[in-house]
């Protein structure tokens, strides 16, 4: 029974080993944005998206920010990723974005090449640039 239960939990742990964790401490203007953006009131909530499109810009790599939260975040998800080109997906369906963005370009370039940026995503892309030092405005 114990080794029935052993093989159980590395079966369940395997899928999740190729998942990478990093430790982003959010940055105090990309933050306010995302609270006056999107109107994201929950501090940890906001500082856990700053911290997510900090890295995103940072590294060029898309992530994918996974939550349950439908209250505060994921009804959110349209506004966060027009202004932040952040994607936000509950558990079950993460692997489904990542397939969608894997295809795209990298998010800079992905970023700098939208049409009519808007007030928020102009003010976004100067924050980036003076935080990041990386210009994501076309």
């Amino acid at each position: 029974m114990i080794t029935e239960l052993v093989a159980i939990k590395h079966n369940l742990q395997v899928p999740f080993k190729s998942i990478k964790t990093v430790t982003i401490m959010p940055d105090d203007s990309i933050f306010s944005q995302i609270v006056r953006g999107v109107l994201i009131l929950n501090p940890n909530d906001a500082g856990h998206l700053a911290s997510a499109v900090k890295y995103q810009f940072q590294q060029n790599k898309w992530v994918i920010f996974v939550t349950n939260d439908e209250k505060d975040i994921l009804s959110k998800a349209n506004d966060i990723n027009e202004i932040f080109a952040l994607h936000c997906s509950k558990p079950e369906w993460a692997l489904d974005h990542y397939q969608y963005i894997t295809r795209l370009k990298s998010p800079v370039e992905h970023f700098r090449q939208l049409p009519n940026y808007s007030d928020k995503q102009k003010e976004f892309g100067e924050t980036i640039e003076k935080v990041v030092g990386v210009r994501i405005l076309g």
